[in-house]
Parts: C-alpha cells; sequence; structure tokens
C-alpha cells in the first residue's frame, strides 16, 4: 500500500467523525506511527489513530453527551504517546 493510500484512508477516515480534535489529527504523524506500529496491518493501523482524535464515541445507544472515543485522551494524541512511550517495542 503506497502512502498515497494511506493518506487517503486517513483523510476519508477523518472525513466520517463528527467531533474531531484537529490539533491531534496530524496525517503526515499518523501514517508513519502506523507504518511503524502496524507493519503488518497499516490501513487499520490509520484508521485507530485517526478514530483515537475522535472527541466523542458517537455510539447510537448513548442518550445524552457522548462519551469520549475509548481511544482519545485529551492534550495526548495516541500516535504521540506510542512514539515517546512505546518505541521500545520497536527495537526488538
Amino acid at each position: 500500500m503506497t502512502d498515497e493510500d494511506l493518506y487517503r484512508i486517513a483523510r476519508e477516515s477523518a472525513e466520517r467523525i463528527r467531533s474531531l480534535d484537529r490539533k491531534q489529527l496530524r496525517f503526515n504523524e499518523i501514517v508513519e506511527t502506523a507504518k511503524e506500529f502496524y507493519p503488518t496491518a497499516v490501513d487499520a493501523g490509520v484508521r485507530e489513530l485517526v478514530a483515537s482524535c475522535n472527541r466523542e464515541d458517537g455510539s447510537p445507544e448513548l442518550i445524552g453527551p457522548c462519551l469520549p472515543h475509548p481511544l482519545y485522551v485529551r492534550g495526548a494524541p495516541m500516535w504521540k504517546t506510542l512514539r515517546e512511550n512505546y518505541s521500545w517495542m520497536l527495537a526488538s
């Protein structure tokens, strides 16, 4: 899968998110992190990292204010957390 395909997947995934944290949505970092941490399923990694920028879960069964997406942490993008705290996993 080419980088162009991965960027297209990232953009399409981001378009589906209602409450996107634009400060965390960094396509370059998302694609590079997905290639490092999800080598066997880079496209799924891109989708998951984009989903981690979603401030709302969006579950249809919820009534009232939506809960944050399980992967969303305010002020700490998942791609940055992986690179800073879990890069040791790549050493092997």
